[in-house]
């Protein structure tokens, strides 16, 4: 170790509390932390006595920290600015809770996250250069003010095995401060998961709240990276970056999403049927776009007209392709596809708030079918579609037309709660001349009750029937 360079770190521990609890829980205890300083000074020459030679700046501490009784790390490879002041580095302070504490990971890196200095692990080839080796155990206590050494060593020319790292690569972390937001409440941040890609393979998985969250990830800060975030009902958003570029365009490394809502169907071609996909949207007015997940889109205004409003595409190749719409989408009030033309495995209607209209049967289709947003609902139309298991009507509707003659896996909970939902909202409205049409034959409107309802759903077709003059069939 003739060409050590020794670092004496000076860890500070600047006490002040601060008072935290969580918003999601209106009875949790409220957590001591403690305002955490680390500070540095670099020895004027190594262990032999030789001055120091021209090496690159560190500009950041890379610190692991975990309670000692377990759990997630309260520093996960957090990187934290260093400000120079004469030979010494002081980091920016990191709130940390009261207790005991070991640190398992103590480098600093440069600008480039190269990594310029790191303290040597137990075990490792440098263990006995330095008086604490990691991991090493310290305790935060009330109203403490205490002073404890780290020794770093110079990393290079040396191997990251010698300090008890496999690599030095996967240590370095980038951080990054991220709150996405809905199109259509954009007042707080919103839950949704991301992910980080590098080359096609993802380096980092996160999930977000109704914070701002601090995240981080390893590779070099000049590479590029794909950012993806994900909302059920929203449209995923993708971003390419270069680390560096990204960072020096933000504020205080937040970067701030805005996901658009989405209507999405994964669309099942078979080339037996046919290629070509097909599906009509209404709507009084509106401008849609529409990703058809092969690399192709269009735009669509919504009309009325039966002649403009269908849309077709046509795939070349067969299986499941993902089509994304997003735009004026509460602005779609009928959604068609029958006969086979628009097979469809999933789709997601979450979106379509101002849909009162739903034709889609004789088909392939999905196993959910997902209506709960569709307040404005009147009209059902969805005959023999025999992969469906499950079909979830909104609490608040005004259905006045219901048909799901044919095949389908409904049971007997399903159809219960289909009725009474129906049933709620006619008798709320005083919704009369209704038709209600649930048979296993959707040719003729007859054979044996899907499901079947319970006796109690008998009975509330019975007074829609009776009260309500609606058409039940099969017949009571």
């Amino acid at each position: 170790m003739k060409t050590s360079r020794i670092l004496t770190l000076m860890t500070a521990l600047v006490l002040g509390i601060l008072l935290s609890s969580c918003d999601d829980e209106e009875h949790a205890q409220p957590v001591e932390l403690v305002n955490v300083q680390f500070s540095g000074t670099l020895s004027a020459s190594d262990i032999n006595g030789r001055t120091l030679d021209d090496i690159e700046e560190p500009t950041h501490l890379v610190i692991n920290v975990i309670p000692l009784a377990g759990g997630e790390p309260h520093l996960d490879m957090e990187k934290i600015e260093l400000y120079k002041m004469g030979d010494s580095y002081v980091a920016k302070a990191v709130a940390l809770p009261k207790g005991t504490h070991i640190i398992t990971d103590f480098l600093l890196v440069s600008a480039s996250n190269k990594v310029v200095y790191a303290v040597p692990k137990a075990g490792s080839a440098f263990e006995k250069a330095v008086s604490k080796p990691l991991p090493h155990q310290f305790y935060i206590g009330k109203d403490d003010v205490f002073h404890h050494n780290l020794q770093v060593l110079k990393a290079t020319p040396y191997s990251p095995r010698d300090f008890g790292y496999a690599s030095f690569t996967g240590q370095v972390v980038n951080p990054l401060r991220v709150a996405a937001f809905a199109s259509d409440d954009p007042a707080l941040p919103t839950n949704a998961y991301g992910s980080i890609y590098h080359n096609g393979e993802k380096i980092k998985g996160f999930s977000l709240s109704s914070k701002i969250t601090l995240i981080s990830f390893p590779g070099e800060v000049d590479a590029d990276y794909t950012i993806e975030i994900q909302k059920t009902g929203y449209a995923t958003y993708v971003k390419e970056f270069n680390y560096r570029q990204l960072t020096d365009s933000l504020d205080n490394l937040l970067l701030e999403v805005t996901l658009q809502r989405s209507f999405t169907l994964l669309a099942y071609i078979n080339f037996a049927a046919s290629n070509v996909f097909s599906m009509s949207l209404k709507g009084d007015s509106g401008l849609i776009s529409i990703d058809f997940g092969d690399g192709t889109s269009m735009n669509h205004t919504l009309n009325n007209d039966a002649s403009t409003s269908e849309i077709r595409h046509t795939y070349a190749s067969e299986g499941n392709h993902p089509i994304t719409i997003t735009g004026d989408i509460h602005m779609i009030t009928e959604f068609y596809s029958y006969y086979g033309d628009g097979m469809i495995d999933e789709i997601d209607l979450t979106g379509l708030t101002g849909l009162e209209s739903i034709i889609f049967g004789l088909t392939r289709g999905p196993e959910v079918v997902d209506l709960s947003q569709c307040e404005k609902l009147n009209f059902v139309n969805m005959a023999a579609i025999p992969q469906m298991k499950e079909l979830i009507l909104p609490d608040v509707n005004f259905i006045k037309y219901f048909l799901i003659n044919g095949s389908t896996q409904l049971n007997t909970a399903n159809i219960d709660d289909i009725i009474n939902k129906i049933h709620q909202n006619a008798v709320l409205n005083n919704e009369m001349d209704g038709q209600f049409f649930y048979g296993s034959d959707w040719v003729a409107d007859s054979g044996d009750p899907i499901g079947p309802p319970s006796a109690s759903s008998v009975a509330k077709l019975t007074e829609l029937r009776d009260t309500y003059n609606w058409t039940i069939l099969p017949p009571l």
